[in-house]
């Protein structure tokens, strides 16, 4: 199994998805491969099995989503709507204004109607992070197929434009 982990471009570190990733890959006992690309966030991980890069040139971006089995983000509309059109089953944790990862929380408002929509799963916490991975393991949460037409861009596009 691969997965890539996407944090974002933003100037404040996200570490917390980092060491929930970390943290539920192991107490799951997956076996697999982790790209980080955590952009401005610095980790140390005491994982062989996750590689960590500040920034994947475009090809070697491309690859990873492509060989990738999941992907977990950020909440930004370009990494989500991404890994939704490569139909990738997808979990998403919003950066958050109280954890000074982002500089307010529109990114709660994207996950949240993504994931009501049954386009992939929202989490806010560790534990729903590792009950998110655990469904996509045992293939019980359903990916509803993203269709571009469908009226979500139009609605992730009013919530970019309402800030």
């Amino acid at each position: 199994m691969k997965i890539f982990v996407l944090l974002g471009t933003q100037d404040a570190p996200f570490p917390r998805l980092i060491q929930y990733v970390e943290n539920g890959v192991k107490q799951l006992n997956i076996i697999c491969e982790i790209i980080v690309q955590a952009g401005h966030t610095s980790y140390e991980s005491e994982s062989s099995w996750m590689k960590i890069v500040d920034f994947l040139q475009p090809a070697a971006f491309e690859s990873a989503i492509m060989q990738a089995d999941v992907v977990i983000c950020h909440g930004g509309a370009g990494t989500m709507l991404t890994a939704l059109k490569h139909q990738k089953p997808t979990i998403a944790m919003a950066r958050k204004l109280a954890f000074a990862e982002h500089n307010n929380d529109h990114q709660c408002e994207l996950v949240d109607k993504l994931a009501d929509d049954g386009y992939l799963q929202g989490v806010q916490t560790e534990s729903e992070l590792v009950d998110a991975l655990q469904k996509i393991m045992m293939h019980t949460h359903p990916v509803r197929e993203f269709d571009l037409v469908n009226g979500v861009t139009d609605a992730v596009a009013k919530v970019i434009d309402s800030f």
